[in-house]
């Protein structure tokens, strides 16, 4: 949110996609970050600096905090738009961390 507007679902997928090789229909809010995508040490520190600069947070990738192999791109959006509330994307319920 560097511009201060979330971005929607469909921007953060693309972005996500674009970031590691993966198409967007390939990435759905149960898919999990880690372990479905398959992501490399580059793919993982590019995703973070991404989601460090727009989102403004750079604790967002705290390992020690969160099981990344399980996070979902669901999860991972609400921490990102909502401060780590419920919310939705894609009209999927995701639950509170």
């Amino acid at each position: 949110m560097a511009d201060g507007v979330a971005p929607s679902w469909e921007a953060f997928v693309a972005e996500v996609a674009r970031l590691t090789d993966a198409t967007p229909s390939q990435l759905l809010p149960d898919t999990r970050i880690f372990r479905d995508l398959d992501l490399d040490s580059l793919a993982v520190s590019e995703l973070g600096a991404y989601l460090a600069i727009e989102f403004e947070d750079e604790l967002l990738l705290d390992s020690k905090s969160d099981d990344w192999a399980e996070l979902t791109l669901a999860e991972l959006f609400a921490r990102c738009t909502t401060g780590r509330t419920t919310g939705s994307a894609n009209g999927e319920s995701l639950s509170t961390f």
